[in-house]
């Protein structure tokens, strides 16, 4: 089972660490401390070598102030995106 996590601006094709700090203009040390994780866990979920828990999701979602978006395919993949909630 493979999980993806997407930050806010995300496509599968697109660099997700530098996505997080372009389209938040926080640090990923910042992000990650007001996700109350280390930024090391950080780099890791936005390289894939990560399995996230739901409350750490949750927590980067409000620290990105976005909605969390979760789908699992009948094939096992896990796709999570960070979305901007509509204005």
């Amino acid at each position: 089972m493979r999980t993806l996590v997407c930050p806010p601006c995300s496509s599968p094709e697109s660099s997700r660490s530098s996505c997080w700090t372009s389209t938040t203009g926080l640090t990923q040390a910042r992000l990650a401390g007001q996700a109350g994780m280390s930024q090391g866990a950080l780099s890791r979920l936005e390289h894939g070598r990560g399995v996230p828990t739901l409350p750490l999701l949750e927590r980067l979602a409000a620290a990105l102030s976005s909605n969390l978006l979760i789908s699992l395919s009948p094939h096992g993949a896990i796709h999570v995106v960070f979305k901007a909630p509509p204005r």
